[in-house]
């Protein structure tokens, strides 16, 4: 997310997501931006009335709100952002189209990601021309490969099982002590989604 000193952070997640406490609380802390971190569980017209008030310069949010905001926000309440974090699905390419046309300054970016893996794995950022729908490009450190039943590559527009390693991932399950995958060490996890 690459905030600055003079960010403020407005968070309409759970606070119990692994995203939202590695991906947004303590990058808040670790950058020394303003974390707005409300009760989340209100209605959109609620955080709407708080983006007004607060006037964060980042906003991350589950893709649900994404629609609501998309029908009920107006310049006036979102002039202060600069960045727009989704994350928890990938948000369909009408929203994320329409987002972009109603708010065409605000940076879009989505996120993707496991709590195996601590937990993000890939954006699709608005600014890079990334496709619409897309989950992007793998951050720094992240290596991503799409198999297919088999276990093979899957060739371009194939679709498969999205596998992921990092130095990032996660050692093991605390309540059972088990790995997930093979113990050597940046096994490749297989996340379960296409």
């Amino acid at each position: 997310l690459r905030p600055g000193g003079n960010d403020r952070i407005y968070i309409c997640k759970s606070m119990v997501h692994s995203s939202t406490i590695t991906g947004e609380i303590l990058v808040a802390l670790s950058t020394g931006a303003q974390l707005i971190a409300l009760n989340p569980k209100v209605l959109p017209a609620a955080h709407r009335r708080r983006i007004q008030q607060y006037r964060p310069t980042f906003l991350c949010l589950p893709p649900a709100l994404l629609y609501f905001f998309n029908r009920i926000a107006s310049y006036e309440s979102f002039q202060s952002l600069h960045t727009v974090h989704v994350s928890g699905s990938i948000p369909s390419r009408s929203a994320l189209r329409q987002f972009h046309v109603k708010f065409p300054w605000i940076r879009l970016l989505n996120g993707y990601g496991l709590s195996e893996m601590s937990p993000r794995v890939s954006y699709s950022d608005s600014s890079d021309g990334v496709k619409p729908g897309s989950g992007g490009k793998a951050i720094e450190g992240v290596e991503i490969e799409v198999r297919n039943e088999f276990g093979n590559l899957c060739p371009t527009g194939e679709i498969g099982e999205i596998y992921v390693r990092s130095a990032a991932q996660m050692s093991g399950y605390l309540t059972t002590g088990k790995l997930p995958w093979a113990p050597e060490a940046l096994s490749w996890i297989a996340t379960g989604d296409l």
